[in-house]
């Protein structure tokens, strides 16, 4: 995780989050939900999918993103 400050902007801050760090948030939040099938439900998403995500087999959607209150940017270094 690194806190970057958006060139030009003395006020507006963002936290990047790598991958991995997006696994280990996934991972907390599902086990607060009491499991991969209450998360996937609450949140819409496929079960199968999901656990597919978590075993790194698919790479995380905009569904999880939204699920973890994220949004996917990028950024040039």
């Amino acid at each position: 995780m690194t806190k970057s400050r958006r060139p030009g902007s003395a006020s507006r801050r963002a936290i990047i989050f790598d991958q991995d760090d997006l696994y280990r948030m996934l991972r907390a939040a599902i086990e607060r939900e009491g499991g991969q099938t209450a998360f996937a439900k609450r949140h819409h998403i496929d079960r199968s999918r999901l656990n597919k995500v978590l075993k790194r087999k698919k790479r995380p959607g905009d569904a999880v993103a939204r699920a973890l209150g994220l949004r996917r940017v990028y950024v040039a270094e």
